[in-house]
């Protein structure tokens, strides 16, 4: 799906319900909203597509399961090639 960690963005832990992801997405998006940011307007308005796009994945619960296992499957891979055949036998004498 994507290699991108939406709870980071909204600074959730992946248990968070639903409830918790819409009420911290509220306080972002009215943070960052473009009409209302005090700072950089171009940098608000990255930060806030970024949230939004966040909020579209992790408030849907099919979305989320989707991602949530899309996840697990890539940190899955990630330690499956750490812990692969190479061993001291396979590395090359420095």
């Amino acid at each position: 799906m994507t290699n991108k960690n939406y709870y980071a963005v909204l600074g959730l832990d992946s248990s968070a319900s639903i409830e918790v992801t819409k009420a911290v997405y509220r306080v972002l998006a009215k943070k960052y909203h473009p009409d209302i940011y005090s700072g950089n307007k171009d940098k608000g308005e990255k930060i806030f597509k970024k949230i939004n796009e966040a909020y579209q994945v992790l408030s849907n619960p099919s979305k989320k399961e989707e991602y949530d296992k899309s996840r697990e499957e890539a940190h899955k891979n990630v330690n499956d090639y750490e812990a692969s055949d190479y061993n001291d036998e396979n590395q090359s004498d420095y």
